[in-house]
């Protein structure tokens, strides 16, 4: 009788934790994630470093493949703020990140690499919200550069 009862006891408590933990799973599910843009993610890294690097943040922008000289000879995404009309053509690499090396401009775009395993799909078409983890990186000799891995 004593071990019917204490089974039975550990069975409500194994239930209200199951229970607990699946309300604390769909709340969470729930609650939406904050759509970052480039400019508020590029400054965040410039100037709180700690604050930023490392995080995963969800960040909308528009995708661009660079083109011309780059210091790593081959070509990269970049990710910029959507602009009031529609560019064609590719980013020029070398051009973008002496934008993002000079005072004051550390708005201009993020560098963007992607994760072995991410299965995000890139439009270069239209403008996209991607899940990013973010940090500073060097490319060439150009130093803290705001970067993003697409994971």
């Amino acid at each position: 009788m004593k071990l019917k009862l204490l089974v039975l006891a550990v069975l409500i408590v194994a239930l209200g934790v199951g229970a607990s933990v699946m309300a604390r799973a769909r709340d969470a599910a729930v609650q939406p994630q904050p759509v970052y843009t480039v400019a508020t993610v590029s400054r965040g890294l410039q100037h709180n470093l700690a604050l930023w690097t490392g995080r995963t943040v969800l960040v909308q922008g528009d995708l661009h493949i660079t083109g011309g000289a780059t210091p790593i000879s081959m070509p990269l995404v970049v990710m910029t703020a959507p602009p009031p009309h529609v560019s064609i053509g590719p980013v020029d690499l070398t051009q973008f990140l002496q934008r993002l090396g000079g005072q004051g401009t550390q708005d201009k775009g993020l560098l963007l690499t992607q994760a072995q395993g991410s299965h995000q799909r890139l439009d270069f078409a239209h403008t996209g919200t991607y899940r990013l983890r973010l940090s500073l990186t060097r490319v060439g000799a150009y130093h803290n550069v705001p970067s993003g891995e697409i994971v």
